[in-house]
């Protein structure tokens, strides 16, 4: 009888050996996935050896209402991330200097245009060398660094979005039932952070001359990752040749003889040569004035849609797919992305037509 209840006990035991590693490897498996969410540090962590700054440039910060409005002690949260950045940008011999935070006397436009417009009329940047505006978060989810922040080219004006996002907080914490709750908030500060970072570190590469990459690592990627953490080695270059120039004013060429001696090397890119040409007319023009270029993507609304259909489909397990007609074909899969996430959909694929656009917007599960 007693055999008997051991042989019965090793084959329980047997059968639910093989669930039990499944169990395993599925919590395994959650914590390797979200510990990807992470973000990078930066590149081979240089900021942590490089020497002091030699070159400084002062900033003045513009808060918002709605700004100040989502911030517990947003002065303190503003001089953090500032910090944040001086530290990345350490390795390309800049330092920020805080000047003054002053609060501003409006509420968020609906466009980071707009706000950018506003900031410029507000404060032209006397006695500093960047003037920073910073107004409300982003109503939807978006990767796209120009829906988080804006900023001249080889200007003085920058406004940020609060990135801060309670949406992108709870699909975090919705994403991993195997993941303590603790360790899942600890991965989303680590990415508000680092997210703060990136986007002012890339609109900060605007305005010094810094033109929009192709490597998903590079700070100056249009579509944001937590995986950026170095300017690409062109960009370098520019950034570099820009904060080495003796003043504000002789930035603009100092860009332009690095864009000039590029072109010799090889053809320049379509971005290296819209802002090349761009600086050649300003160098003939022989202003005396800093240049400050519009940026290269005017942030506009996202376009009227209109529902065609939903379609059924199979592929990669597709529970939704809808087909949308823009009525004009003038948008792009970036500012199709923010649609796409409203709707919980997963990826954007453009199909033009004749005078519209066929968006599939797909939802993978």
């Amino acid at each position: 009888m007693l055999l008997h209840v051991w042989v019965v006990a090793f084959v329980v035991i047997f059968s639910l050996s093989g669930c039990t590693t499944a169990w395993i490897d599925a919590i395994v498996a959650q914590h390797r996935h979200a510990e990807a969410q992470r973000p990078d540090a930066p590149r081979e962590d240089r900021s942590s050896f490089a020497p002091p700054a030699t070159h400084r440039r002062l900033v003045r910060i513009w808060a918002d209402s709605d700004y100040r409005a989502s911030a517990v002690d947003w002065r303190a949260a503003v001089g953090a991330q500032l910090d944040r950045v001086t530290s990345s940008m350490r390795p390309y011999d800049l330092e920020l200097v805080v000047s003054e935070m002053r609060e501003w006397d409006r509420r968020s436009a609906s466009g980071l245009a707009t706000d950018l417009e506003a900031l410029v009329r507000n404060d032209e940047g006397a006695g500093v060398d960047v003037v920073v505006g910073l107004v409300s978060a982003s109503p939807v989810v978006t990767s796209s660094v120009h829906h988080l922040g804006y900023a001249q080219v080889l200007g003085k004006h920058i406004v940020m979005r609060g990135m801060d996002s309670a949406a992108e907080r709870d699909a975090l914490l919705g994403s991993y039932s195997m993941v303590s709750r603790e360790k899942l908030e600890e991965i989303y500060r680590d990415r508000l952070r680092h997210k703060q970072t990136a986007v002012m570190i890339h609109e900060l590469g605007h305005l010094l001359g810094a033109v929009h990459g192709v490597a998903s690592d590079d700070y100056m990627h249009p579509s944001y990752s937590p995986h950026q953490n170095a300017f690409s080695a062109d960009n370098e270059e520019l950034v570099r040749a820009s904060i080495t120039a003796e003043d504000h004013k002789r930035a603009p060429r100092a860009v332009l003889a690095k864009l000039e001696e590029r072109a010799k090397r090889r053809p320049l890119l379509p971005d290296e040569e819209e802002l090349a040409t761009a600086l050649r007319r300003y160098a003939s023009a022989n202003q005396s004035t800093p240049v400050a270029l519009a940026p290269k993507q005017d942030e506009t609304e996202l376009q009227p849609l209109q529902l065609i259909s939903t379609e059924q489909s199979d592929t990669c397990h597709i529970k939704s797919l809808r087909r949308i007609k823009l009525l004009t074909d003038s948008a792009t899969v970036s500012e199709l992305q923010p649609v796409a996430t409203r709707i919980g959909a997963d990826s954007v694929a453009v199909d033009r037509k004749q005078d519209h656009a066929m968006a599939t917007l797909l939802r993978c599960r």
